[in-house]
């Protein structure tokens, strides 16, 4: 079944129809004024001052008044910039490694890449950039060009990064683990360094931030030629815990994150335990530890799909720096269960994996994956 297929190709083309995908939806939500998409990229210091996430509408505004640039033209600009980069360095990493057919169902996976075309409101976030940067930090490795200059520049990146999004926060043992295993032992001082690096901004805009909208930021964006769909982002409070009635209300769509999260962890712990030499069982654990040390994060912010997207999507780009370089011997993915053929078992996980999704909010668990959309609109055509 698999047998004259390139699964490098499989992934390239995968890649080339996702980023094909992700403009064609982003070019929709930004030029509709999406209150999130596009509406996160503009908060700003003008608006009551400094404050959390503010320094990408500053930095916008400042750009436009220089070169009289549209407002949305840039953020799309920039949205699908972030998109191409963390395709380009995945592809670089993948350029010098052997891929395999359970690597292929990773890549995937609704937690990870197929979330995109799932749950199109994911695309143009702003995670794209800490996931940039821990994509260059990896590709850095892999080619050999981790200096000395190059490693503070990655902890000036997070630093300023922070001040785009505070999510830095709660995913930097990322790269707590990736050094670990790339250099397979302990190095507290870098450790530090990493915390510090994300840590310290974050202490600075809890402790002197302002609100995300002080009042004035709609009107300035009218005055710069945007209007922004009415429920956006600056409908939000700065009220800690004000997500809880959203999960009373929901609390069977919140709850199906839970299985979601089961399949994930067996789908990449087999995989670690199969085709990695790491003890799987001390690197799940470890993975499964980040997971909780972001618990906060879900209980601040409703968007639990996102979180999860973001942490298996981080640790699938280890596994990437972890796969044997083009120099190992080839080498076929082994049957996850004995009694089932492996053509057979590989073929049944793409389909499982293709009819199921998760949303990045409100819906944990849906049988409303890419193929079930498929078959359910062909079922329209042909009866309408």
């Amino acid at each position: 079944m698999f047998k004259n297929v390139s699964l490098k190709g499989l992934i390239y083309v995968f890649f080339i129809s996702l980023y094909v995908w992700i403009g064609y939806r982003l070019w929709y939500f930004d030029n509709a004024g999406n209150g999130f998409i596009l509406g996160d990229w503009f908060v700003n210091y003008q608006d009551g001052g400094f404050k959390r996430r503010g320094l990408t509408g500053s930095v916008l505004f400042w750009v436009q008044d220089i070169t009289g640039f549209g407002l949305v033209n840039m953020v799309y600009a920039i949205q699908m910039l972030l998109h191409f980069s963390l395709l380009f360095f995945i592809y670089k990493m993948l350029e010098v490694k052997r891929v395999s057919l359970f690597y292929f169902t990773l890549v995937i996976s609704p937690l990870t890449f197929l979330f995109f075309f799932n749950d199109s409101p994911m695309v143009g976030r702003k995670e794209l950039i800490f996931l940039n940067i821990f994509a260059y930090y990896l590709y850095l490795v892999i080619k050999d060009k981790l200096t000395v200059r190059k490693e503070v520049l990655i902890y000036g990146l997070l630093f300023v990064a922070t001040f785009l999004h505070e999510i830095t926060v709660f995913y930097i043992p990322y790269f707590i683990l990736a050094h670990f295993l790339i250099f397979k032992k302990i190095d507290l001082k870098r450790y530090a360094l990493f915390f510090l690096s994300v840590g310290l901004p974050a202490v600075v805009i809890f402790l002197f931030g302002a609100k995300t909208n002080e009042g004035q930021t709609l009107a300035i964006l009218a005055s710069r030629g945007v209007e922004l769909q009415s429920y956006s982002i600056f409908s939000f409070t700065n009220d800690l815990f004000v997500q809880f009635d959203k999960y009373r209300n929901n609390v069977l769509g919140y709850g199906l994150y839970l299985p979601s999260l089961i399949i994930g962890l067996l789908h990449f712990g087999f995989y670690v335990k199969q085709e990695t030499n790491y003890n799987y069982k001390r690197i799940m654990l470890y993975f499964f530890a980040i997971i909780a040390y972001s618990i906060p994060l879900f209980v601040l912010a409703c968007d639990w799909g996102r979180w999860l997207q973001i942490h298996f999507t981080l640790f699938l780009l280890i596994l990437t720096f972890s796969l044997p370089p083009l120099s190992a011997a080839k080498f076929k993915s082994k049957p996850i269960l004995p009694f089932l053929g492996r053509n057979l078992q590989y073929g049944l996980l793409i389909l499982f994996l293709s009819i199921w999704s998760v949303k990045h909010f409100n819906s944990g668990l849906s049988y409303d994956g890419l193929l079930t959309r498929f078959f359910l609109d062909l079922q329209y055509y042909f009866t309408h």
